[in-house]
């Protein structure tokens, strides 16, 4: 389990490379890459309109 926790954590030295941590992409780019979690529902349960564009900090 903790092999597959670190597996989705960046290196040090991917951590200063703008590129792999600053993605920005569109809403409906962010939820399909989270099937699982409705964006749409989230963003409504915790009070905030739906931002048209998310930046990703990990793309694992």
């Amino acid at each position: 389990m903790e092999s597959a926790k670190k597996a989705g954590k960046l290196t040090p030295e991917e951590m200063v490379v703008p590129r792999v941590f600053n993605n920005p992409m569109s809403a409906s780019e962010c939820q399909a890459l989270i099937p699982d979690l409705d964006l749409a529902t989230y963003f409504e349960v915790i009070g905030f309109p739906m931002p048209a564009r998310l930046i990703i900090a990990e793309m694992r």
